[in-house]
């Protein structure tokens, strides 16, 4: 009797029977009807288990991934003294003190420019840059200092 090859590995050892209990008979037209059912529901059961396999590792892989970037965060919380909890505020705090130092240095340097440069020699121009410069530094660190104290 000629068995196809695809039916091979899933022919069952136990005698088949239809849903009325009669004996299927091997090699009968019924018999590949139920053969070429099995594999369908075979195949569905594989594709089915398949998927399973690749969102089970997929769930792995993202869990591995929050553990390392917690992992890392905890290293750099703890580089700089603080929880992983304010590490963002800290960042955010060393952010904008490194803003203002930058904002800070660069309008320094132009005053103390303009008050080097021999163009500018005369006591009333020397005078109205100082004066600008002490205006800067008092209006400088009055809200920023106290949009740094909120923070």
């Amino acid at each position: 009797m000629f068995i196809p090859v695809k039916y091979r590995n899933i022919i069952p050892p136990q005698p088949l029977y239809d849903n009325n209990g009669n004996y299927i008979i091997p090699g009968s037209r019924e018999w590949f009807t139920y053969m070429y059912n099995l594999e369908k529901r075979l195949a569905v059961q594989v594709e089915e288990l398949w998927y399973e396999e690749f969102l089970q590792k997929e769930h792995e892989a993202i869990e591995q991934q929050r553990q390392r970037n917690l992992q890392r965060s905890i290293a750099e919380a703890t580089y700089y003294g603080t929880s992983v909890n304010f590490l963002e505020k800290h960042r955010k705090q060393q952010k904008d003190s490194l803003e203002l130092n930058d904002y800070y240095h660069r309008r320094m340097t132009y005053y103390n420019k303009d008050l080097l440069n021999p163009s500018f020699s005369s006591k009333k121009d020397q005078d109205r840059i100082r004066k600008e410069l002490h205006d800067f530094a008092y209006n400088f660190s009055r809200p920023f200092i106290t949009k740094l104290i909120k923070c």
